[in-house]
């Protein structure tokens, strides 16, 4: 993961911020939702799952912010959008935090209560490679 501004990484999903802003997520143009995770809550309760447990009440972020993001999660959990993924490494004494991206990753909201939400990120599944043509076999 590459560090980036969090616009960029925003960018990367073709989801806007205003400049300079410390949104918690948005909206791409292809109907997905970017979230912004911190890079401490995450678990792995099964075998190709990355699970992201939060809740908006305990952000410091400005109000604004979690209106909005409460209003991306019941968006993706009632119509079962996408969750796109940016990852959040907060600074820890002079290293200042790190912002990456993982789009091999696409989320689900699993549960949201309209605080305490779940995101279960995994890797969409291979496309089924055609079938071969079959060869005839020389005698």
């Amino acid at each position: 993961m590459e560090p980036l501004r969090l616009a960029d990484a925003y960018a990367r999903y073709r989801a806007t911020i205003p400049r300079g802003q410390p949104v918690l997520s948005a909206l791409t143009t292809d109907g997905a939702v970017v979230l912004s995770c911190n890079a401490t809550k995450f678990d792995h309760p099964l075998k190709g799952v990355l699970r992201y447990e939060d809740a908006i009440s305990t952000d410091p972020s400005a109000e604004r912010h979690k209106v909005q993001l409460s209003a991306h999660l019941k968006l993706a959990h009632e119509g079962e959008m996408p969750i796109r993924l940016v990852i959040v490494t907060p600074a820890r004494g002079p290293l200042p935090r790190i912002i990456g991206v993982r789009p091999d990753l696409t989320g689900k909201v699993t549960t949201f209560d309209g605080d305490r939400f779940i995101v279960d990120f995994s890797r969409p599944p291979a496309p089924e490679a055609p079938p071969k043509a079959k060869t005839r076999q020389k005698r």
